[in-house]
């Protein structure tokens, strides 16, 4: 052990304890209210009382910093958890984003114009009722379900599944449903997500209105031409997605007589399943005659007369699983009475895009 003396010019003070920002803090792996840097003093000696109310000081110094760093910690958490509350609120009205969670999943059809009707692509499968081809003009683009309304969804909404495959499981499409059927469980979708209602009646249901037409908010069945602009998917194709039907649907040659789950296929244009086949789908119209001429928006009647919502036919999309091929085609036009409820004919709901 060495007998030599501290040097009388130089002296040591007590270990300092000094505050440091959080980024010096984080070169040294220490939490930010724990941060000290231990400073060997090379100045003049201080007598005890000034280092120690200096060491006093730094101590206040660092405690007063690191409880204005736990106040600015607590704001930001509560900052993120409004943010999150806002989200939250948010999503349930943007339809755009998608809701395994919610038994769906929605797919943004966007605004355009499309040929509408018998075109080349159909060759001569064309029916009468499919001419003359004409120009739709889409304006207000919509928001509609990738797929049917599912067993499962139709079950969770109105407490019951009237389909005749009932043992295909909450995967299959929901199928004996009328359009009547379809208009209630819009309006019961709505009502369970907070959004308005797109459809009224009155009491006994024998007259039916879509006051809001495209400005409703809410869930509702798409329009003819919605609705083959969608399957189309902004491609020249026979069917929805391919001009080869047993690639993206379900009909009499490959569906062994019965439903089958939504999506076992590929999608089409738009990333849609199950536009072709499966089964059929309502939409909103009365089936009618097309006429010659640009169209933009065709709605139909926004108000279906008394005797009519349960007689006047509407029109009816896809063809189904119990087909041929020529019933599924982009084009192709069937109808049922608002009443009828067959084992092959469901629907799939849209929502405009009102941002």
């Amino acid at each position: 052990m060495s007998n030599r003396n501290p040097e009388p010019s130089r002296a040591f003070e007590p270990k300092a304890l000094v505050a440091m920002s959080p980024e010096e803090c984080g070169s040294k792996e220490l939490p930010t209210c724990s941060c000290r840097q231990e400073k060997e003093s090379l100045s003049t000696p201080k007598s005890k009382p000034e280092w120690l109310l200096g060491l006093v000081g730094l101590s206040l110094f660092a405690l007063l910093s690191c409880w204005g760093s736990a106040v600015e910690q607590a704001k930001t958490v509560e900052k993120k958890q409004e943010g999150l509350d806002v989200l939250e609120k948010k999503a349930a009205k943007e339809p755009g984003k998608h809701r395994k969670s919610a038994g769906y999943e929605v797919v943004l059809i966007p605004a355009g114009t499309f040929t509408m009707g018998c075109t080349a692509e159909q060759g001569g499968d064309c029916e009468q009722e499919e001419k003359p081809s004409h120009e739709v003009d889409i304006r207000q683009s919509f928001y509609l379900m990738k797929s049917e309304v599912t067993q499962g969804l139709y079950q969770k909404i109105m407490g019951n599944n009237p389909s005749v495959f009932h043992t295909c499981g909450k995967d299959c499409p929901v199928e004996n449903v009328s359009w009547l059927d379809a208009l209630s469980f819009a309006n019961k979708l709505s009502e369970a997500e907070g959004l308005e209602a797109c459809y009224q009646s009155n009491a006994n249901g024998s007259l039916v209105a879509w006051s809001k037409g495209l400005r409703c908010e809410g869930w509702r069945l798409p329009t003819e031409s919605e609705w083959e602009r969608a399957a189309r998917g902004g491609q020249p194709m026979k069917y929805a997605g391919s001009n080869e039907l047993g690639t993206v649907g379900w009909y009499s040659v490959n569906s062994g007589s019965k439903t089958h789950g939504v999506c076992g296929k590929s999608k089409n244009g738009y990333g849609l399943c199950d536009m072709s086949g499966n089964v059929w789908e309502w939409v909103w119209e009365l089936h009618g005659e097309y006429k010659d001429g640009s169209v933009i928006d065709p709605l139909g009647s926004l108000t279906v007369p008394q005797g009519e919502a349960s007689s006047a036919y509407r029109s009816i999309r896809g063809g189904a699983w119990g087909l041929d091929d020529r019933f599924s085609r982009v084009s192709h036009r069937s109808s049922g009475t608002p009443a009828a409820r067959q084992l092959d004919l469901g629907f799939r709901l849209c929502r405009s895009n009102l941002e």
